[in-house]
């Protein structure tokens, strides 16, 4: 329990633990003690229910009960309940006014309240499933690969995990006909999903994923009424959006019709659906009977059979009506629709129907004989010899192939990666892959988060890192109404794992008590730093800035950010500078090899320090009075006879 509370920074920094390992550890007690009570094992939930005990002010409650919503939206945890909801209650409602604003009819406005929201009678008003649609129904946007570009689906649906005691979140998606095809773009394997963050979304999905790690992605398709493919019989290739014969004009036992699609060979096929539409029915569909009647010496009536088989990565596999144990395997290698022109070619992706019970080719040996038979001049001119029809022959009007197939991604298993799977994350700066050439040690839903405000600073260069003096140039700034509250700076450094702390030891001086004034910061730069690491954009090392709390209006504007800066201090020696005189000319009195040319940077204004309350009171009034506005007994008194000296 104390990892779980030193990975989400901001619940330690609203509880004030932050550095306190002695209350971290009375915690970690506490919420074992309660979990044994229980025969219970901790978790994130046992560990909030003791923080919510120790709830004395609003920020850790608006924190505490956002991350109880997300427990329950990303892993099904249940909501507060008994005791527990009664002791948060309490905490609710006296800080009610102040954790969300009210509408015009009077009922709340924070969705805070919507969740917790409960009947008289003690019941949950929305379940969490309308909870989950509330807050993340339109949380993010989604679109697939086509060849007029990314598109979205016909309809999408964001919805939980819905594998029990799983964490996590389900995105369904249609795509109907009218859609454009799902293809790869050029140069790619396969097609490409992106999901991303959307911006109208009423609620950030950042602040209730970014805590989760991602360990597997899954996916499941189904396509029905598939035409686009490729089909041979025995006697060559044969055009399906017309009649077709799919056995050839004589076909006979073991004749074979085999269909092939190349998206089918990229995938690890579960389930074969496949459509056939008889063009005619043996004896105009009376069946084989009277098809045959007219033939003689008939032993047996045909009973055609298929055997449906699938070539799939692993060979072909005969299909049965129960499920075939075992994982589907797609192609082990790139699959491309030139080679679906040839059934020699196919390596994957096929269909393969196999005939039996034709009773020697549908008799078509014994129709001549029946049709001599017929013609042959007859002794009794009132006895009927009908001409048989031509031997049956399988003849189809249609063809639809439907398929589903799944897959697993395994994040932490690159190794695992079939031809065209790939997982790689894209932030504003840049794109990390993460599957299967992995370069970070923990794979999240978003970029990490370093903190509440970045400054990102590039490093270039043959001596970027190591020891560096940045100067940070503050601009002039006017009155600061209230003091500001302190916001400690972070220091970070881009590694080729990601974003590292920069060690305490490495930030040797900082004379802009934290990027709130002109200054120099002296930093010892590791060696490990990354360049041309995929986060960012350039080829040199990056750092980072990073404000550890809200509140960024405290900090001032800045000019500018430059290197090598020095910090000097001019000797008295009774003579002055003119103040219209020429520029001072800086240099070193040895030359210092690899510097360019110095220059001198002047020194802003201070930062004027604070107002009292009667400056602050006397400055708006004036400044209102002037504008003809009253807003102090004093204006109402002397602007009235101003404006009506009758009066």
């Amino acid at each position: 329990m104390v990892l779980a509370l030193r990975s989400d920074p901001e619940l330690l920094a609203a509880f004030g633990l932050d550095g306190n390992k002695a209350r971290l550890d009375a915690i970690a007690r506490e919420v074992g003690a309660l979990a044994a009570n229980r025969g219970a094992r901790p978790s994130l939930a046992l560990l909030y229910e003791v923080l919510a005990r120790n709830v004395l002010d609003l920020d850790p409650l608006r924190v505490l009960l956002g991350r109880i919503v997300a427990l329950a939206l990303v892993e099904r945890e249940p909501l507060p309940e008994g005791a527990y909801w009664d002791m948060l209650q309490s905490k609710i409602d006296t800080c009610r006014d102040r954790l969300g604003a009210q509408t015009a009819d009077g009922s709340s406005a924070s969705m805070i309240f919507e969740t917790f929201a409960r009947t008289p009678d003690g019941r949950l008003v929305y379940t969490l499933d309308d909870i989950f649609q509330k807050l993340l129904g339109d949380a993010f946007t989604l679109r697939l690969t086509t060849p007029a570009g990314p598109r979205a689906a016909t309809w999408t649906q964001i919805l939980p995990h819905a594998e029990p005691g799983a964490g996590g979140l389900c995105f369904r998606m249609k795509l109907d006909a009218a859609r454009p095809p799902v293809t790869a773009p050029e140069g790619a394997e396969a097609p490409v999903l992106s999901i991303r963050a959307a911006d109208s979304a009423r609620i950030c999905p950042v602040s209730i994923f970014e805590r989760y790690r991602v360990t597997a992605i899954g996916f499941y398709v189904r396509a029905e009424g598939l035409t686009d493919v490729f089909a041979f019989s025995d006697a060559g290739p044969v055009a399906t959006d017309q009649t077709f014969l799919p056995f050839g004009p004589r076909p006979v036992d073991g004749a074979s019709f085999t269909i092939g699609a190349s998206e089918l060979a990229r995938k690890p096929v579960t389930e074969i659906g496949l459509g056939l539409t008889w063009a005619a029915l043996p004896g105009a569909g009376a069946g084989f009977g009277a098809q045959y009647r007219h033939y003689p010496d008939i032993d047996a009536l045909p009973n055609p059979k298929l055997r449906v088989d699938y070539l799939g990565g692993e060979g072909w596999t005969a299909l049965t009506e129960a499920p075939v144990p075992g994982q589907p395997v797609p192609a082990a290698a790139p699959v491309t629709p030139r080679e679906f022109r040839s059934r020699q070619t196919m390596r994957a992706g096929a269909v393969r129907l196999t005939l039996s019970g034709t009773a020697d080719g549908f008799h078509a040996g014994r129709y001549p004989l029946a049709l001599v038979r017929a013609m042959r001049t007859q002794r009794l001119p009132f006895v009927q010899r009908p001409v048989p029809p031509e031997p049956f022959v399988p003849r189809a009007a249609g063809l639809t192939l439907s398929y589903a197939a799944a897959d697993r991604i395994e994040l932490n298993a690159p190794d695992t990666a079939d031809p065209g799977e790939r997982a790689v994350q894209v932030s504003p700066f840049g794109r990390v892959e993460l599957f299967p050439r992995r370069t970070r040690p923990e794979v999240t839903l978003f970029p990490p988060r370093l903190g509440y405000g970045h400054l990102f600073i590039e490093l270039d260069g043959p001596h970027a890192t190591g020891p560096l003096a940045l100067l940070f140039d503050i601009a002039a700034s006017g009155h600061l109404r209230l003091v500001p509250d302190p916001n400690p700076i972070a220091w970070f450094y881009l590694t080729a794992a990601g974003w590292a702390a920069l060690p305490a030891t490495a930030v040797l001086s900082d004379s802009t008590a934290g990027l709130m004034r002109s200054g120099l910061v002296m930093i010892d730069l590791p060696e490990d730093a990354a360049r041309n690491a995929p986060d960012m954009p350039g080829k040199g090392v990056w750092m980072a800035a990073v404000a550890t709390r809200p509140g960024l209006d405290a900090f001032p504007a800045l000019s500018m950010v430059a290197t090598n800066g020095l910090r000097v201090i001019r000797a008295e020696d009774g003579t002055r500078p003119a103040p219209d005189g020429p520029a001072r000319a800086w240099s070193f009195e040895t030359p210092r090899p690899g510097l360019g040319a110095m220059r001198e940077i002047a020194l802003p204004a201070a930062i004027r320090p604070p107002e009292t309350d009667r400056h602050y009171i006397a400055r708006v009034s004036e400044r209102l009075r002037h504008r003809k506005r009253a807003v102090t007994p004093w204006d109402m008194e002397r602007m009235v006879p101003e404006e009506f000296p009758e009066v």
